[in-house]
């Protein structure tokens, strides 16, 4: 289903509450190819965790799914990205290989890149043609 929100106090408040939308960050999720946030994620937690049980569980997904990311990623990349090793002992558990590692940080840049492109990219249609007043210019 949908959240749906009443906005009071006419088209006014309205655009006050998009633009404090645009002012928020957030994640971008790529819902096809190689790589996303969600396999990203689940090196991510991987890494934080040492378990693909747990990280799966940290991100809602099943281990098998999981599993299935990391195998993705892994055909496409032609490298190994998890290190596991079975027993109780202190060695125990799943660790990232360097590229794993590369990998997440590359991510992170793109990810960081898009937010960027987009913020100025709104600028440049929309607030630098005056499209859309600014919080500073609203008449209220």
């Amino acid at each position: 289903g949908f959240e749906v929100m009443v906005l009071d106090g006419g088209y006014k408040n309205y655009r006050r509450w998009v633009l404090e939308r645009f002012a928020l960050s957030y994640s971008i999720r790529i819902l096809g190819g190689f790589t996303g946030s969600g396999k990203t994620e689940i090196l991510r937690q991987i890494e934080q965790t040492g378990s693909i049980s747990e990280a799966a569980k940290k991100v809602g997904m099943n281990y098998k799914k999981a599993w299935s990311h990391i195998k993705i990623l892994e055909e496409y990349i032609e490298d190994d990205l998890v290190i596991t090793k079975k027993g109780r002992g202190e060695d125990s558990g799943t660790k990232l290989t360097s590229k794993a590692k590369e990998l997440i940080s590359l991510y992170k840049t793109l990810d960081e890149d898009i937010k960027n492109y987009s913020k100025q990219r709104f600028k440049e249609l929309f607030l630098d043609k005056n499209m859309i007043k600014t919080k500073e210019n609203i008449d209220v």
